[in-house]
């Protein structure tokens, strides 16, 4: 399949729109800030935020199997970029558990680890300053 078959069904199954998120990845990409890795039914898009440092999110089709023979390759792109550290975004859950099978030099860690930028954290304390939600 080609990888925009790919983003789209992939954001289907997860419930989001498919053209809004094709159209996030193509202008991430055509950015020059993100690159877009492919193994098999899988599509890993890379998001650069800071040397060495990445915010991952997956796109897949592949069975369980698949995405595990995936996993070996993507792996050996991310270390070939020297990557140290991988963000999981989209798909979370898979990316994490996608490289705990495989032997890898960089760290993986859920998005929510990230420093929040000022102005989302500016307006999270004003709301609970508030009592929202």
């Amino acid at each position: 399949m080609i990888p925009s078959q790919i983003i789209s069904e992939s954001l289907r199954q997860l419930g989001e729109n498919p053209q809004k998120g094709l159209k996030a990845a193509a202008m991430l990409i055509n950015s020059g800030k993100g690159i877009m890795l492919q193994q098999n039914d899988s599509i890993l898009i890379l998001d650069k935020l800071k040397p060495h440092e990445v915010l991952a999110h997956l796109f897949t089709l592949d069975s369980p199997v698949g995405l595990a023979d995936s996993a070996i390759e993507l792996s050996k792109k991310i270390e070939q970029g020297k990557i140290k550290k991988v963000y999981a975004g989209t798909n979370a859950k898979k990316i994490i558990n996608m490289f705990k099978s495989t032997k890898h030099s960089f760290s993986v860690q859920d998005e929510k680890v990230l420093p929040k930028p000022k102005k989302e954290a500016k307006k999270e304390a004003v709301k609970a300053k508030k009592g929202e939600k």
